[in-house]
This record gives C-alpha cells, structure tokens and sequence, in this order.
C-alpha cells in the first residue's frame, strides 16, 4: 500500500512539472 502510494505521489509531482513546462512554452510563444 505505502509503495503504491508513493508511486502515486511520484507520478503525480511529474504530471505537475509537465504541465508547468507546457504551460511556460506556451506563455514565451505569445511573447
């Protein structure tokens, strides 16, 4: 159970990071 919710916690915090990489892209693009 803990592993599991670990991995989740890890996946989660990647999600987070690609959407914020997404997200600055897209703010330099209408720069």
């Amino acid at each position: 159970m803990k592993a599991g919710l670990m991995i989740l916690l890890y996946v989660t915090q990647i999600q987070q990071k690609l959407v914020v990489m997404i997200i600055n892209r897209r703010l330099q693009h209408q720069i």
